[in-house]
């Protein structure tokens, strides 16, 4: 019971926030689509972890564990929208293209979706193709995938997996 609460106050919270609508209409379908989330979470819990989430007692660990992610990822987004930006304004556009092939270390379907669409987020690099545990990413400069070479946000979307 505590569980439910706990989440119909996360998820309640999450919606007041995105609306910011306090009207009592508004306020009864938050209500409404809590309830609705909370039927759907519930249904699913039979099933400890479904795609990587998971669904047991470690959820809110888990949802902290990814808000702190989304936040180190809009640093790397400001980051390389600030080094895309001095690209483009210089007059010789030291732009150098090329492709990478990185290795994902995730396990779970979810997770290596994640990390395609936190590359193809960042500026400046692409997710063409994903075959298997690898990605094909496309860099605007010759160098610009070291940092995924190197795994930070592989390591980060990678810990943030659950397949117990």
């Amino acid at each position: 019971m505590s569980r439910v609460l706990l989440l119909s106050i996360i998820f309640f919270s999450i919606w007041f926030a995105l609306s910011g609508h306090n009207d009592t209409f508004f306020l009864t379908i938050g209500v409404v689509v809590t309830a609705l989330c909370i039927l759907i979470v519930n249904r699913m819990r039979d099933r400890e972890v479904v795609n990587g989430l998971d669904l047991s007692g470690h959820f809110v660990r888990q949802l902290v564990g990814y808000v702190v992610y989304f936040v180190w990822l809009l640093k790397e987004i400001m980051n390389s929208a600030w080094i895309v930006t001095q690209i483009i304004i210089d007059p010789k556009l030291p732009i150098n293209p090329n492709t990478v092939k990185i290795r994902a270390s995730q396990r779970t379907s979810l997770g290596l979706v994640v990390f395609a669409n936190s590359i193809t987020l960042t500026p400046g690099t692409l997710t063409i193709d994903i075959t298997g545990q690898e990605l094909m990413v496309h860099s605007l400069v010759r160098g610009g995938g070291d940092d995924l070479e190197g795994g930070i946000m592989d390591a980060k979307i990678t810990a943030l997996e659950c397949t117990e």
